[in-house]
């Protein structure tokens, strides 16, 4: 039996009922939901619903296309209706420039100079902190 290390990443779509206060974030209501629920009950509302499971080989160009085309800065910045999700160019360029040990704001001033470039634009880093730091997690996280 091989290992191999890879990124998983589960869906879940599930209707239900969602008691929310004035001006409280849904998403984070939901997972105080869930951490409340029982070990029992945890399972029964994550093995119900419609689920997909998408599990690929981890490498670092999978991880930064990943968290790029997420965020999908062009449409971010044009505002266009379309989504863009073919910045194979981009991550690949992002992917061998970064490094394991780099700070989040390190990856966010690569991910900006390297759009800049391609792209013909003037972001800065700040710009592109949410898949920096979603790429320094999965660079850093240590595997259970």
């Amino acid at each position: 039996m091989k290992k191999v290390e890879a990124i998983v990443e589960f869906t879940l779509k599930k209707r239900f009922l969602l008691e929310l206060e004035e001006n409280k974030n849904e998403g984070q209501k939901v997972i105080d939901m869930i951490n409340e629920m029982t070990p029992e009950a945890c399972k029964q509302f994550l093995t119900s619903g419609f689920r997909e499971i998408v599990i690929e080989e981890f490498s670092k160009e999978t991880v930064v296309k990943k968290a790029i085309n997420k965020f999908n800065p062009i449409y971010v910045i044009s505002g266009e209706d379309g989504k863009d999700d073919g910045y194979d160019v981009e991550s690949r360029e992002i992917a061998r420039l970064i490094q394991q040990d780099m700070s989040d704001n390190e990856i966010a001033m690569i991910i900006a100079e390297t759009f800049n470039t391609i792209h013909h634009i003037n972001l800065t880093m700040e710009d592109f902190l949410w898949p920096a730091e979603e790429i320094h997690y999965y660079l850093n996280e240590t595997i259970q």
